[in-house]
């Protein structure tokens, strides 16, 4: 199994590190250097330098051969984004957004 995990801060470091436990094959992506650098180390994993929402990112990530996302920035938009792009373009069977507004809920669902 293959994951792919767009965002920052400690949920994205205790998911990545659960499924290297589980020996998971996951690529976190993130755009912020320093946590991209402390991540990598942390997990033992590589760790994507990028912007999620880019379609090309999300190639380089692997998505055409991945079997789930996981968009878990602090920006809704970006999640739903990454989940739709992940989706159609890249056909990943299996995504996940994190909703923060709970006003947002409804339209995630659709």
């Amino acid at each position: 199994m293959k994951v792919i995990i767009a965002g920052s801060g400690k949920i994205v470091y205790y998911l990545a590190r659960q499924f290297a436990k589980k020996r998971i094959k996951t690529l976190v992506v993130t755009p912020h250097p320093d946590e991209a650098r402390d991540l990598a180390q942390r997990i033992g994993e590589p760790v994507l330098l990028g912007d999620a929402t880019d379609p090309r990112i999300l190639e380089e990530a692997g998505a055409l051969q991945t079997d789930a996302v996981l968009a878990l920035t602090p920006h809704d938009e970006d999640n739903l984004a990454i989940c739709q792009i992940a989706g159609k373009m890249y056909r990943v069977p299996r995504t996940i957004a994190l909703v923060n507004d709970p006003e947002n809920e409804e339209i995630f669902h659709k």
